[in-house]
């Protein structure tokens, strides 16, 4: 069951707020996707709100820039502690670039903030970061 799971796409495991970039990573449409990023840079130049900061990180780690989307993410975290889908979103960029305990912690902390975040499954998430490490 484990190796089901961890074959799931990254975009299954990230939460943006007003992003349609999930949407476009999952239709393959990188065109619109690079378009979204642009726009989502564009907006954060102006003006890095939570909201765009978080849904430009989630375009950074959907394009594979995990150290842009981390240092990104850790940035968000410190002018606006306390998203739950802030530290969902570290936690799975985290695991993504291989660092299991540091991004175990974070996906707990987005569970102890909102457990209801992302459906609610956040914990799966967790327990499924847990067994990894227990394997390892």
């Amino acid at each position: 069951m484990l190796a089901l799971i961890c074959a799931c796409p990254v975009f299954a495991c990230i939460n943006t707020f007003k992003s349609t970039i999930q949407h476009y990573k999952e239709q393959g449409d990188s065109a619109a996707m690079a378009g979204a990023i642009a726009e989502l840079q564009k907006a954060y130049d102006a003006k890095p709100t939570l909201e765009n900061s978080n849904d430009l990180a989630v375009g950074l780690l959907l394009t594979g820039k995990l150290d842009d989307a981390i240092r990104l993410l850790e940035e968000t975290e410190k002018k606006f502690p306390g998203s739950a889908r802030v530290a969902a979103n570290l936690g799975t960029a985290l695991e993504l670039k291989g660092n299991d305990e540091e991004a175990l912690k974070w996906i707990r902390e987005g569970v102890t903030r909102d457990a209801s975040e992302h459906q609610g499954s956040e914990w799966l998430h967790a327990r499924i970061l847990s067994s990894k490490l227990a394997l390892k």
